[in-house]
């Protein structure tokens, strides 16, 4: 009986050390590919934000414009020295707008809808598969095939690119690394065959952890520890599915208010202490199930997740607002802001979905903003009224876009003691097919929240340069031509070379130009962009203008900070000026302090002869206003001068004459 019992044993020994080096393997193998996962998703995630800063215009792109030779070279630029061996860009419908694969510059129209890229782009996650290279047709032994979102900026995707990632390094690495192990486990296990099993699975263990703090990092914020952007996305992505049926999710979007000027008398550090408390008074009160996040510089998203009635959530929102009141001492400084709250209830019965619900919720913080600010609004009906307007004006300017139908007009600048031409605004106008001639103030404010103010502003660009090279042509380079700066521009550090390219690319100069800003971009930007950008710009020899000067709450400070050459007093200071004489004080005031600061004074909305007579003897320098004219088209503004000027040397042109 012993020999047999011997060959049981033995049997037993050989099944039970091939199941432990089987086992081994697929560890080995599995702990291999999800190595070799993370460091591809790292690679096209550094690849994809190094995109997003380099490529110009892509919001062009996504508009459905060719792709230009200075965006392909952008791309391939991007690809050199990096492991991304292949570039496939989608639109967030999945349809394909570049392939690095593909010569030239067009994508031909049969290719269909990719909905593995839109499924992406719709999610915001990532789909990456790591796969074996055909050597033979010039591709890597392994490679990743990765789809990603890219964000350009945005609350939310806006494409997706699919990329092809060489990870043949980081496998022959862990080939290598790992083939002696195997010997030497296979060798270790007929000794003890429990030591290397548990080694392995305290490796897994730690792989496992080690990826879990990786992504918990990724959607995290660093500075509040609360959750960022993606992990916001995350979270409300998975919401209908934790809701029961008599449950009801509440968003709130929270935007701080005075925190711009808190941040700019104390400075940034002290600011981001603020915002880390804040963040954390915000995580208490909202409560341990709530989900919370930062979703911009001082912007909040927070979920609740509640059966209790409206009235009873009204009055725990407003507590919420109350917390985020009390003054916080840092550095002997008590720091004190509010906070504007739009909020909008959802449950899994609701007509529309939780991306929806978060843009309702932000249509209630804008009716907290224009009612007051430091208030909570909770979301109506009717407010979706206002919701589906902007969505059939955001749909109308992309057509419109594409159909240029955009354009700019050009508004004069006159000298307010000779009351000839100095210069000319370039101002947005509209010719809608059906509602005619439309002014700014018809669609920009939807097209902001579309994301196509940059596509707008391409063509005043295009536009204006176009007029100044007109003028350089009739020999009236000292008629400067003024450009209004939108913010997002004025973020992107990008605008300044392409501004200059422009200007090069057309024989111009800075100095036949002026950039306009309004000075309640200044409030908003919370980053030191703004000031570099403008410093740029100032070096190079543009003007800067500050318009609607007088409305803000840090204009003292917005003439120390930034350049400014000319600030633009506020037609609200203007109207009514002749009947009203304690405007007409703060109205001298304010020209005052431009001066004291050593700057020009221009009064804009000029439209009586009586409001032309007050300012002149408060000694403006330049006026703009219907007295004098309207906006016109270009054409119109250069065969007046021809007329005016006639054959004769003329230093100038009559503004009489060009709004006659």
């Amino acid at each position: 009986m012993k020999p047999a019992r011997n060959t049981q044993l033995a049997v037993a020994l050989v099944c039970l050390t091939g199941l432990a080096v089987t086992m081994l393997t697929f560890w080995m193998d599995h702990f291999s590919k999800a190595t070799v996962q993370v460091q591809a998703e790292m690679s096209a995630a550094n690849w994809i934000a190094g995109f997003e800063r380099s490529v110009p215009d892509l919001d062009q792109l996504l508009l459905g414009e060719p792709i230009s030779s200075e965006q392909r070279q952008s791309i391939e630029t991007t690809m050199l020295g990096s492991s991304v061996f292949g570039v496939q860009i989608f639109d967030a419908a999945g349809k394909k707008l570049f392939d690095s694969s593909l010569p030239g510059l067009g994508i031909p129209q049969e290719h269909g809808l990719n909905f593995r890229a839109a499924q992406v782009a719709r999610t915001g996650t990532t789909d990456l598969s790591v796969e074996a290279g055909d050597v033979s047709l010039g591709e890597p032994e392994s490679y990743a095939e990765a789809y990603m979102a890219f964000y350009g900026g945005r609350p939310q995707p806006i494409g997706s690119v699919e990329l092809y990632v060489d990870v043949s390094g980081s496998v022959a690495a862990l080939s290598q690394k790992f083939g002696w192990v195997g010997a030497f486990a296979i060798a270790a296990t007929l000794l003890v065959l429990v030591v290397p099993g548990l080694a392995v699975v305290k490796q897994q263990e730690s792989l496992k952890e080690r990826d879990r703090k990786m992504s918990e990092m990724a959607r995290t914020d660093a500075l509040t520890g609360l959750l960022n952007r993606r992990g916001v996305d995350q979270e409300l992505a998975a919401l209908p599915s934790s809701l029961g049926l008599d449950d009801r999710a509440w968003l709130l979007q929270i935007d701080l208010d005075k925190f711009k000027p808190v941040n700019d008398v104390l400075g940034h550090q002290v600011g981001d202490e603020l915002l880390a408390r804040l963040a954390r008074r915000l995580r208490y009160a909202a409560g341990p199930d709530a989900i919370v996040g930062r979703t911009g510089g001082d912007e909040f998203l927070v979920c609740l997740k509640t059966q209790a009635p409206e009235k009873q959530v009204f009055a725990r929102i407003e507590r919420l607002r109350l917390s985020l009141l009390r003054p916080i001492r840092i550095d002997g400084n008590d720091c004190c802001v509010g906070a504007s709250i739009g909020a909008v209830g959802w449950s899994r019965s609701e007509g529309w979905d939780v991306i929806e619900a978060v843009r309702y919720a932000d249509v209630a913080l804008q009716k907290a903003k224009e009612g007051g600010r430091n208030k909570v609004v909770m979301f109506e009906p009717s407010m979706q009224d206002r919701v589906l307007h902007d969505a059939k004006i955001a749909e109308d300017v992309t057509l419109g876009l594409s159909r240029n139908e955009f354009t700019a007009y050009f508004q004069p600048i006159v000298d307010a003691g000779s009351e000839q031409v100095v210069g000319f605004e370039a101002l947005a106008r509209w010719t809608h097919p059906e509602r005619g001639l439309l002014l700014p103030g018809d669609f920009m404010q939807a097209s902001e929240k579309a994301g196509l103010v940059p596509a707008i502003d391409q063509v005043i660009l295009r536009d204006a340069i176009a007029f100044a090279k007109q003028l350089k042509a009739a020999g009236r380079e000292d008629l400067q031509v003024s450009i209004n700066l939108s913010g997002i521009r004025l973020k992107e550090q990008e605008t300044v070379d392409e501004f200059v390219w422009q200007l090069a690319a057309n024989d111009l100069q800075p100095s036949q130009f002026r950039l306009e800003l309004l000075e309640s971009i200044l409030l908003d930007d919370r980053s030191d962009n703004a000031t570099d950008i403008l410093k740029r710009f100032h070096h190079l020899g543009f003007k800067i203008d500050l318009d609607d000067f007088g409305t803000g709450h840090a204009a003292i400070a917005s003439l120390h900070r930034y350049p400014i050459d000319r600030i633009k007093i506020d037609r609200s200071l203007i109207s009514g000026i002749g009947s009203d004489p304690q405007l007409a004080i703060l109205t001298e005031a304010v020209a005052a302090l431009g001066y004291r600061f050593g700057v020009e004074v221009l009064a804009e909305g000029i439209e009586r002869q009586d409001e032309l007579d007050i300012v002149r003897k408060m000694k403006v320098g330049a006026i703009q206003g219907f007295l004098f004219s309207k906006a016109k088209p270009a054409h119109e503004c250069l065969d007046q001068l021809a007329a005016d000027t006639g054959a004769q040397s003329v230093p100038a042109p009559s503004i009489r004459a060009l709004s006659a």
